[in-house]
């Protein structure tokens, strides 16, 4: 089984113009949430900057799940950004910095995923998962078939990835068999809504849809992903495809 694995940052400070084009709201990972934060009129972005600090807390305290999931050299190419200047959340497109395109940063548009949250060592995390079924749902669609289409790869998360289990996921398994059991028992929601970009299941587990600026290691196929909504949030994700 292959495993395709994204880290996902979800996207609020102040205002830039960038020549030739609108000005946009720098924006930050300790965002608060509000309604449908992406229809303000000042459209938001990331820099270097925000996106290294938002990186730097979590690369420090998980460091066996960064290298163990291909994300050890993160750090050191996103500096291929620092003269990328603002970037907002539109794509699919390249991302230009100093005039050439990034070579491991681009801008696919929306993804979609089913997000877990966790807070290990007082640090909040994000892993995200999906599937070619998962990815195809749309808004009225019934849950439940696309979220058992990730039961296997769940399964056999830990074999394939021991350490990251260890380190940042104890309770993944039990935590996905319990998703699974509200859905039988009616006590998740089973028909896709995705108001304002996303729809919450339960205390650990929601669904996403948003603009994102992706990573991609020159080895592997393991991403990073950058998503826009409640300032920026970061997010490891896999494909059981």
């Amino acid at each position: 089984m292959g495993f395709l694995i994204l880290l996902a940052l979800v996207a609020l400070l102040p205002m830039n113009d960038v020549a030739g084009q609108d000005p946009c709201k720098v924006v930050s990972s300790t965002g608060v949430c509000a309604p449908k934060p992406w229809l303000n009129e000042v459209i938001p972005c990331v820099n270097y900057a925000v996106v290294e600090e938002a990186l730097l807390p979590i690369v420090a305290t998980f460091p066996g799940t960064m290298v163990e999931l291909g994300f050890g050299d993160v750090l050191t190419d996103l500096g291929q950004l620092q003269d990328a200047g603002n970037i907002r959340f539109k794509g699919p497109t390249s991302i230009l910095s100093g005039g050439v395109a990034a070579a491991n940063w681009f801008r696919p548009g929306l993804v979609f995923k089913l997000i877990y949250t966790v807070n290990i060592f007082g640090i909040e995390i994000r892993f995200a998962f999906s599937s070619s079924q998962f990815d195809s749902l749309t808004p009225g669609d019934t849950l439940q078939g696309a979220i058992l289409s990730l039961q296997a790869g769940m399964g056999t998360f830990p074999m394939y990835h021991p350490g990251t289990v260890a380190e940042a996921l104890p309770s993944l398994v039990q935590d996905f068999t319990a998703l699974l059991a509200s859905f039988e028992a009616g006590g998740a929601r089973e028909t896709l809504t995705l108001a304002d970009g996303g729809m919450e299941l339960d205390a650990s587990w929601s669904i996403v849809v948003r603009p994102t600026i992706e990573y991609k290691p020159t080895l592997g196929t393991n991403k990073i992903h950058i998503l826009r909504y409640c300032g920026f949030r970061i997010a490891l994700c896999f494909n059981f495809d």
